[in-house]
């Protein structure tokens, strides 16, 4: 698993390669939980290149939102450009309704109040 991110004005865009599971779950919760402690309270999460996410994966963002609802923050977690078997998942388990799931990384960002 590979995890970049861009910050700047607007949400945070972090870029996810490969696959998020037990095993490298516990790298995106440092991740976010470091850029939550910096005070950013929104995220994009890029998902073209996400191969595979399990259980883990999902504990880990329902986590985080948690603690940004906690904290009446609502920013929140967005997802972009994920692949079907990833948005799948979300459906599956009816994540969907929650993080939101964006076609492109313009769409995500327009939602949010970034600059498309």
């Amino acid at each position: 698993m590979r995890i970049d991110y861009s910050t700047g004005p607007g949400p945070i865009i972090i870029t996810l390669r490969g696959q998020l599971d037990s095993t490298t779950a516990s790298s995106l919760q440092v991740a976010l939980q470091g850029l939550c402690a910096d005070g950013h309270r929104c995220f994009i999460l890029a998902c073209a290149e996400l191969n595979y996410l399990s259980s883990a994966g999902l504990r880990v963002l329902m986590a985080v939102r948690k603690a940004l609802a906690k904290e009446r923050h609502d920013g929140g977690i967005h997802l972009a450009e994920a692949r079907a078997h990833v948005r799948d998942v979300f459906q599956i388990s009816g994540l969907d309704g929650i993080f939101p799931l964006h076609a492109t990384l313009a769409e995500a960002r327009s939602a949010v109040g970034g600059v498309p």
